[in-house]
């Protein structure tokens, strides 16, 4: 058991060491929104464009990928910072914009 943890502590160090990051706890776009996108782009929410409506997310499109990112991230009209995500990083954040434009 200890030769198990001695070679485990080894890999990490070698990782922090050489810059490596490995994210055990990464989630997936589907968690993601359903964690923090879900309860308002469900429903519609205070404006918020509904999960696959074409026509509610086309003016919002048209911005481009990484203006909806920063949108979601900094917040914008009645979206708070980063939605109901408050844990979630600027690559999450676009991983979960991404998994709802491709349902349009």
């Amino acid at each position: 058991m200890l030769l198990y943890f001695s070679k485990a502590y080894l890999i990490f160090s070698l990782l922090v060491l050489t810059g490596l990051s490995v994210n055990l706890f990464s989630r997936s776009a589907q968690e993601i929104y359903e964690d923090g996108c879900a309860a308002c782009h469900d429903s519609g929410i205070a404006g918020a464009p509904m999960m696959g409506n074409k026509g509610q997310w086309k003016s919002r499109e048209i911005k481009g990928y990484e203006m909806l990112v920063n949108n979601a991230y900094n917040g914008i009209n009645g979206m708070p910072a980063k939605g109901l995500c408050v844990d979630c990083t600027k690559e999450e954040i676009g991983i979960a914009v991404q998994y709802m434009l491709d349902t349009i």
